[in-house]
C-alpha cells in the first residue's frame, strides 16, 4: 500500500505540474498520515488503505487539491457503498469497465511512452542500447503489471532497469524554462 500510495502521489504532482516534473511533498508526512489513518481505522473495526492511483487521479482532477478533498471523497465514496448499493447494484459491469478504462486511459502517461518507443528506433542502422533496455523494462513491467500484478510488474520493471545495459541517457531530457 506505501508504493501504490507514494506513485499516486507523483502522477497527481507530475499532472498537476506545467512542465510534467514531479513537484514532490513531503512524502515522510504522507505515509504518516497514510500510517495514522491506518491505525485509527484498525481500531474502529475497519482495514486499512492506501491511496489508489485511479481514485486519487480523479479526485485531482476534479478540482480535489487538499485534505478536505480527500476526506469528502471518501465519504461520498462511503455513502455510495452504503446507501446506494441496491442501485449501483444495477449498473451494468460493462458500464462500470468502461468507466475504469476511461480512468486508465487518463492516467496513462503517452508522451513518455511515445519517447521511450522512439528513442529506441533505430538510427542510420545504429540501436541505443540504453533506450531499447528502457523499452524492454517498460513493455515487460506493463504486460506483468496487467496479466499477473501490479506490484510484481513494478519490482520487475525496477530489476530490469537495474541489469539491462545502460548507456549514458536513454530518454532525451525535457528542457526546462527558465524561471523569470
Amino acid at each position: 500500500s506505501v508504493l501504490e500510495t507514494l506513485l499516486a502521489s507523483k502522477v497527481v504532482a507530475e499532472q498537476a505540474s506545467n512542465d510534467g516534473r514531479a513537484s514532490l511533498g513531503s512524502n515522510n508526512r504522507l505515509l504518516a498520515g497514510l500510517a495514522a489513518g491506518n491505525v485509527a481505522s484498525a481500531a474502529l473495526g475497519g482495514f486499512g488503505g492506501c491511496g489508489l492511483i485511479p481514485q486519487t487521479l480523479l479526485n485531482a482532477q476534479s478540482g480535489g487539491r487538499g485534505a478536505l478533498s480527500a476526506i469528502g471523497y471518501a465519504a461520498s465514496m462511503g455513502g455510495c457503498v452504503v446507501l446506494a448499493a441496491p442501485a449501483i447494484g444495477a449498473i451494468p459491469v460493462a458500464s462500470l469497465a468502461g468507466v475504469m478504462l476511461a480512468v486508465a486511459f487518463a492516467t496513462v502517461q503517452v508522451e513518455g511512452t511515445t519517447a521511450a518507443i522512439k528513442a529506441a528506433t533505430p538510427v542510420g542502422g545504429r540501436w541505443n542500447t540504453a533506450a531499447v533496455a528502457d523499452l524492454v523494462a517498460l513493455l515487460a513491467a506493463s504486460m506483468v503489471c496487467f496479466f499477473v500484478d501490479m506490484a510484481a510488474g513494478i519490482v520487475l520493471g525496477v530489476a530490469l532497469t537495474k541489469v539491462l545495459p545502460r548507456g549514458a541517457s536513454s530518454l532525451p531530457e525535457k528542457e526546462s524554462s527558465p524561471s523569470a
